[in-house]
């Protein structure tokens, strides 16, 4: 499992608190099940990890002889009522290149969403040491090992920044946690009109 999973785990209090939390995983029923999704419902993306990681507690119980069937199977995943994530217009990148200078944490966050295409979990690790004839990424996600051409206007933006264990870090000089970038991208984007 991943970083961000592990920290997803860790923050699931209100599963220890529950009132049959504490009860043998033999008791664990389909309707305590229902009770911990719907409490996690407002937020679908949430609700369904908290299905997804019973799902697979449940399955080591069965491989370990504790029972029999899985209290999960049946439950129904919450469906996300999302758009999607917007698409930035040519006019609202150049808003955003015109508010920040080159070399400024916000543009190189930009130069490497844009011109390298990865996930924020892998943009935040990206370093001085992913720059290698042209470029390459260890994609977190899936594990891969990738060759990405090096863009001259993300090449423009490494050779502005500050240097540091990665391109991106806070004001406190650590790398960014992939929440921490994110609501730090989204305050970015908001100044930037």
């Amino acid at each position: 499992m991943g970083l961000s999973y592990h920290a997803f785990i860790n923050r699931r209090q209100t599963m220890r608190a529950a009132p049959y939390a504490g009860n043998p995983v033999d008791q664990l029923q389909q309707k305590h099940v229902r009770a911990l999704v719907a409490k996690e419902s407002p937020s679908p993306a949430t609700a369904n990890r908290v299905l997804r990681l019973l799902h697979q507690l449940c399955h080591h119980a069965i491989e370990l002889g504790w029972i029999d069937t899985d209290p999960t199977n049946g439950v129904r995943r919450i469906a996300a009522k999302s758009k999607g994530i917007h698409p930035w217009t040519d006019s609202e990148i150049a808003s955003y290149e015109s508010h920040w200078a080159t070399g400024t944490r916000p543009r190189i966050a930009l130069a490497l969403l844009l011109f390298t295409g990865q996930r924020r979990s892998d943009v935040v690790r990206m370093g001085p040491s992913d720059v290698w004839h042209g470029g390459r990424v260890h994609q977190q996600k899936t594990g891969a090992a990738l060759i990405i051409p090096l863009h001259e206007d993300l090449k423009r933006e490494i050779d502005a920044a500050p240097a540091g264990k990665t391109f991106l870090m806070t004001d406190r000089g650590q790398p960014y946690s992939v929440n921490g970038f994110y609501n730090s991208f989204v305050n970015w984007a908001k100044e930037a009109g």
